[in-house]
């Protein structure tokens, strides 16, 4: 019942487009696991589906993959999922890709407009004489415990290159920033190549030759409407980011004063309170789940420092009773504040 422990603040988080959600509730349930228990201790809930163009914070999406693999006892989660994830599923950059005319491209496209798909990583094509090398890189400093998420990234670009190059296509070896896991057999089938771990990063290395091969679905008008939608996503959710990161840093000042009204937000962002109520809507935010999202968060961080009475953390969200709190809390992560305290103490 771990969770990160660091202070909720105002300040742009990376984020991830949530069509990265798909079919991952599906899939922890499959490995034995409670697909809502993983989504909620981790802030996230499947319904975000239904708006796969929307980010969502890159961190939780992460901690969402971790506290997978450790429920269902699956070490291999993140592996496991990129192996079943197909290229489609990647919303409109895995369709970018698709669509180009060869692999070469695809790849080239991949690492230009990955920032719009995920923020705060580094994904680099590197050609030399010798061949070729796929980088991945987080730069997310909120996320430490990064293997779960590599395995599963590096396992969906080698899908994008399994699409054209055959299932049964190998590279030549396969690079990991993280130790090596206790049980690497799987790693081993499924790259299909030599895995090595503790490397300077993640990296696909492969044949110059193969970026060559054309892709089987090559359709340049499709092509073309894709790039264009994804960079429209692209400047909508920088500025979605920004507007709900500012809201966010006002109601955890806010909270606390038990008066975190719409219309007092609206007056220290100097605009007028039907104005950022359009705005929000317009990104699919309401402002009322925004308050229900930084209470959540703040409860975690409040309740690991156990200076923080349970009264207390009640004041500090704003709640004029510890019993509203418990409710609150109950329905977020299943279980009571002190609870739930307890469970991470020991």
């Amino acid at each position: 019942m771990r969770s990160c422990a660091r202070q909720p603040t105002g300040a742009v988080e990376a984020t991830v487009l949530a069509t990265m959600m798909e079919g991952l509730a599906r899939f922890i349930e499959q490995q034995g696991g409670n697909a809502a228990s993983v989504l909620a201790r981790a802030g996230l809930n499947s319904e975000l589906l239904k708006q796969p163009n929307q980010p969502i914070a890159f961190g939780r999406y992460c901690q969402a993959i971790n506290e997978a693999a450790k429920q269902t006892g699956n070490d291999n989660f993140g592996l496991l999922f990129g192996y079943q994830f197909l290229p489609q599923q990647l919303g409109l950059l895995g369709y970018l890709c698709l669509s180009s005319r060869t692999l070469g491209q695809a790849l080239t496209h991949l690492t230009r407009y990955f920032p719009l798909h995920q923020q705060h990583s580094e994904l680099r094509l590197c050609q030399h004489p010798g061949g070729c090398r796929l980088e991945y890189r987080v730069d997310d400093a909120v996320v430490i415990d990064r293997r779960q998420n590599a395995e599963l990234s590096m396992m969906i670009f080698l899908n994008i290159m399994r699409h054209v190059l055959g299932t049964d296509w190998a590279p030549a070896k396969v690079h990991f920033a993280h130790p090596a896991p206790r049980a690497k057999r799987a790693h081993l089938q499924l790259f299909g190549s030599a895995v090595y771990f503790q490397k300077p990063q993640n990296a696909i290395f492969f044949s110059r030759e193969v970026l060559e091969r054309p892709m089987p679905e090559r359709n340049d008008s499709l092509f073309n409407v894709v790039r264009h939608s994804l960079e429209i996503v692209g400047e909508q959710n920088q500025s979605t980011v920004n507007l709900v990161s500012e809201v966010k840093s006002e109601l955890i000042t806010l909270l606390a004063t038990g008066n975190p009204r719409l219309d007092i937000i609206a007056q220290r962002l100097k605009m007028p309170s039907w104005t950022l109520q359009r705005r929000l809507a317009e990104y699919g935010v309401s402002f009322k789940d925004m308050i229900e999202s930084t209470r959540r968060e703040l409860a975690v961080y409040y309740l690991e420092q156990r200076q923080v009475s349970i009264s207390e953390l009640s004041a500090l969200l704003g709640y004029a009773e510890v019993s509203v709190l418990s409710r609150a809390f109950h329905r977020w992560y299943g279980a009571s504040p002190k609870k739930w305290r307890s469970s991470i103490a020991g």
